[in-house]
């Protein structure tokens, strides 16, 4: 069994100390005593600190690679757990890393919790049509995402959406605007050919709201 090894936690004026089993200890005027923890609902372990007269709630893994490698490259760094495991904050399975590492290490130990949702909070099957992965490793309903654009495009367009000077697209219209944007030409050059605005033909194209005739 390894010898476990205390290390100074920096930013607390000296007062605390985390260990490579994962412990977190105050030192204050040469006494020192182990802290207890807390587990939040999301699995992380937790310890109350305080310094210059404030109360800081701090989880384990982070005080862990503060004491034993330092402040991160770049403060978006994450305390990440190598094993996927949120309770062992072991320094041998902690390590700084991006978000994206993080979010890759969550693929792989299967701890995501958005990637274990069927549904998006708007009620939308997660289906491989209807999904978009994110950067972070994350998910976004493509059916919400296009109803947040063409939102947008009724903020933008007042009460004039759906509509330019009057004119009504008939069913034929809109078949051939989707033909013309199925050929590659994009939203405002269709929408000259057939005098609407642009995010007139985009949203007639689209299915979404729109005058007919």
């Amino acid at each position: 069994m390894q010898e476990e090894i205390w290390m100074r936690i920096p930013g607390f004026d000296d007062r605390y100390e985390a260990s490579s089993d994962g412990r977190i200890r105050s030192n204050w005027s040469n006494k020192q005593r182990v802290l207890g923890t807390r587990t939040t609902d999301a699995g992380y372990v937790t310890v109350s600190l305080r310094c210059g007269g404030k109360a800081f709630t701090r989880t384990v893994n982070r005080l862990v690679a503060l004491a034993f490698y330092g402040e991160p490259a770049d403060p978006s760094y994450h305390a990440c757990h190598n094993d996927g495991d949120k309770s062992n904050n072991q320094v041998s399975n902690i390590r700084w890393d991006t978000p994206s590492g993080n979010a890759a290490d969550k693929l792989v130990h299967g701890t995501n919790w958005q990637l274990n949702k069927t549904h998006c909070a708007q009620g939308h099957e997660y289906t491989p049509e209807n999904t978009r992965m994110m950067k972070s490793g994350g998910r976004r309903c493509i059916t919400c995402k296009r109803a947040d654009s063409n939102q947008r495009y009724r903020d933008q367009c007042g009460d004039s959406f759906g509509t330019h000077k009057g004119k009504k697209l008939t069913a034929e219209t809109i078949a051939a605007m989707r033909d013309l944007r199925a050929q590659g030409l994009i939203y405002r050059e269709i929408a000259e050919r057939y005098g609407v605005s642009a995010p007139t033909a985009r949203l007639a194209i689209l299915g979404e709201s729109h005058r007919t005739a």
